[in-house]
């Protein structure tokens, strides 16, 4: 776990894969003049005893007036396993499906929808696997999900597959008793 500002008591987390529990205090965010925008800010803490960044905090951000906003509450509802509760009380089919038709997305997660306040109140306390990425900003640095997974799902990297730092994919782990002529 690291302090990156002293000052607030900001925790950073380290870029890759780490189990998530969404916290509660989910809400609109605001503009400028205080007003409430169409972007629902969803908190989530690093959980696990044996991750360092443990207690670390990334929002997900999820503005409902665009289609990945849209998309990316979608994957985290679904992640999560609300998907299929939510369903199951609304006798919805294919709510649960990562890859269900796209029109529901756009006609029940209207910013005012009772389902996206349904959404507010079932999600705090549910967990799921995400991996974070650090992204320069003008200003600063933001940290961001960018990918989503079941909670004590292993991610590719911990399969055997690590990162390629220079490219961007992933490649497999040499073994110890592997011939370079097998090897990538």
């Amino acid at each position: 776990m690291r302090v990156t500002d002293g000052k607030i008591g900001f925790i950073s987390v380290e870029d890759g894969w780490h189990d998530f529990e969404v916290d509660e205090n989910i809400a609109f965010t605001t503009d400028e003049n205080n007003e409430a925008t169409n972007t629902l800010q969803i908190p989530c803490r690093v959980i696990g005893e044996e991750d360092e960044d443990q207690g670390g905090q990334v929002s997900i951000f999820c503005p409902l007036d665009k289609k990945s906003g849209k998309q990316r509450l979608a994957k985290l509802i679904y992640f999560t396993g609300v998907s299929k509760k939510i369903a199951k009380k609304h006798k919805w089919v294919n709510l649960d499906d990562e890859d269900a038709d796209e029109d529901w997305k756009d006609e029940l997660f209207e910013p005012d929808s009772e389902l996206v306040e349904e959404i507010i109140l079932t999600l705090p306390g549910h967990v799921f696997r995400g991996e974070v990425k650090t992204s320069k900003g003008k200003d600063r640095d933001f940290q961001n999900i960018i990918e989503l997974d079941f909670y004590g799902k292993k991610s590719k990297e911990s399969k055997g597959e690590k990162k390629d730092k220079t490219k961007g994919k992933t490649r497999p782990v040499k073994e110890e008793n592997e011939n370079e002529e097998e090897a990538w």
